[in-house]
């Protein structure tokens, strides 16, 4: 539920790729930024998937950089779309 402490939310799933889907508009470097790709990718591994980030095009290397940085590139993977 949002609210909730460690709440983790996701925008769909692509049965193609057995990706979690995560529509972000906007990236930013603040703390609770890089918790929630530390969530998101605890729960993919949990169980055994990837989550894959679309982000506009203007803001993929921001992203990239907060994944990494958020010790999280080895499950989340950045991609620009709408």
């Amino acid at each position: 539920m949002p609210g909730m402490r460690n709440w983790v939310d996701f925008d769909g799933w692509d049965a193609a790729t057995g990706s979690l889907i995560d529509k972000k508009w906007n990236v930013t470097g603040f703390p609770k930024s890089s918790e929630q790709a530390r969530r998101q990718a605890e729960i993919a591994k949990q169980h055994g998937v990837k989550v894959r980030w679309v982000v506009p095009a203007n803001r993929v290397h921001a992203a990239e950089k907060l994944v990494e940085t958020a010790g999280a590139g080895e499950t989340i993977t950045v991609i620009a779309g709408n």
